[in-house]
């Protein structure tokens, strides 16, 4: 591999503070990228700095990208020291920015960059060197006074630099579900030591669990690693809805459960136990819960809570107004970084889609009349986020359709034709996966890549 010779940049006092500002400006988008570099602006230094950061170790990339991601690397991560009098243009050797530190008499902070199992990792040493002749001597390489290492999920932002799958919905897998009667679907890692697993919400029993493929090359199976019947867990809602809704969110060590059927929103831990409750809603997100009402959903989002250790009393009936049928939220990082919230509505009037970015004037797009299931995901990894809804063809047999969200306009993408669609849920990347497509049937999960 061929890399050019680094450059380098002095920085006086006054672009060293406009920088650091910048920094600050930019960590408010709350990407992977800002996140990591306004910790790296944490760490503390004895005085001036020179910043290196050496080329990405870990996930193989192609060069093209590998470039362009570096290049990204050492923009926002090496300008986030305020500390920095001098740094590199381009990643280098850790031997070349300690020559380079040393020769222009600075102390050294050094960057090292690391993809793998869907995380960036940053370690950072602060090096600093003796200052006598025998000391240096005997320590040439100087003395690390300094060490953190900082890590995050590969959001959007780095994840468009990986490889991507050769075309959406092209690829599918199909499993036994567990139940005849599920109504919901999650996907994410709930345990740490087992990884990605799904949650499938039927209307008497939950079942967390990892997939398994067939060695014969049909149908696998959803290996139950818990399970949990729901009369241990909420007692049956007062106020049911003629078609079952139900969803959760999963992350590490937290299972948020809510279904139309139950009196109560459930929080459990990775086992499915030490349940707390509240009100009854439809968890879209970690914090962002939707209520239900007489027909639906609510169409204003609040917060999930609060949670107790008592079962929730409904006081009144569901009420009657105006619904959506379905909802799906995310928050994905654009081009240069910056968080923007997109949230998927389907009700019996429309199928939209709300667009919010803090430095961009919102956008409502509208797609083609569907079904009740919805998803939002950037399922090819090419930045572009995708809206995944379904449409009934002949009252049996759904379609899968994608719709990618450009700037231009929404397109059609992949569409498939499967069975009756229960429910939708996308698997997050995981370091070895790109995001991939969970479709619930009548009898099976389908999964499609």
């Amino acid at each position: 591999m061929i890399r050019r010779r680094p450059w380098l940049v002095l920085l006086p006092a006054a672009a060293v503070a406009a920088l650091a500002l910048a920094g600050q400006v930019r960590a408010e988008s709350a990407s992977t990228l800002t996140s990591l570099a306004r910790q790296i602006g944490e760490v503390r230094t004895s005085g001036p700095v020179f910043v290196g950061v050496t080329p990405l170790a870990g996930a193989p990339l192609a060069e093209p990208e590998r470039t362009a991601l570096e290049a990204k690397l050492v923009r926002v991560l090496g300008t986030a020291v305020a500390a920095a009098r001098a740094r590199g243009e381009a990643p280098m050797t850790e031997s070349t920015a300690r020559a380079r530190a040393r020769a222009l008499g600075l102390n050294l902070m050094l960057i090292e960059p690391t993809l793998s199992g869907g995380q960036l990792i940053v370690d950072v040493d602060v090096i600093e060197w003796e200052r006598s002749f025998w000391a240096r001597a005997r320590k040439p390489s100087g003395t690390v006074v300094s060490h953190a290492s900082v890590g995050a999920a590969a959001d959007a932002e780095i994840r468009r630099y990986l490889p991507r799958p050769k075309g959406l919905l092209s690829k599918e897998s199909r499993f036994r579900a567990p139940a005849h009667d599920a109504i919901g679907l999650a996907c994410g890692e709930v345990s740490e030591q087992v990884g990605m697993e799904l949650l499938v919400i039927g209307r008497h029993q939950l079942f967390l669990g990892r997939l398994v493929t067939a060695p014969t090359g049909g149908r696998g199976s959803l290996s139950i690693r818990k399970s949990a019947l729901w009369t241990t867990q909420s007692p049956l809602s007062p106020h049911p809805l003629r078609a079952p809704l139900a969803g959760a969110w999963l992350q590490p060590g937290r299972v948020l459960v809510g279904s139309s059927d139950r009196a109560d929103l459930v929080l459990m831990d990775e086992q499915l136990g030490t349940p707390t409750f509240a009100a009854p809603a439809l968890p879209i997100a970690g914090d962002r819960c939707h209520a239900f009402t007489a027909t639906g959903l609510a169409r204003e989002a609040k917060p999930c809570g609060p949670l107790t250790g008592e079962h929730h009393q409904a006081k009144t009936a569901a009420l009657e107004v105006p619904s959506h049928d379905s909802v799906a939220h995310l928050v994905e990082p654009d081009e240069r970084g910056v968080a923007v919230n997109y949230e998927l509505v389907s009700s019996k009037a429309e199928l939209r889609v709300t667009i919010d970015s803090p430095i961009e004037q919102r956008r409502i797009v509208t797609l083609p009349p569907g079904g009740a299931q919805v998803a939002l995901a950037d399922l090819d990894g090419d930045g572009v986020v995708e809206a995944i809804t379904t449409a009934s063809t002949d009252g049996a047999t759904d379609t899968v359709r994608v719709h990618a969200l450009r700037k231009e306009g929404p397109v059609l993408v992949a569409s498939r034709d499967v069975g009756s669609v229960r429910a939708l849920a996308v698997c997050p990347f995981d370091g070895e996966n790109p995001q991939r497509l969970a479709v619930l049937l009548t009898d099976e999960i389908r999964i499609f890549e």
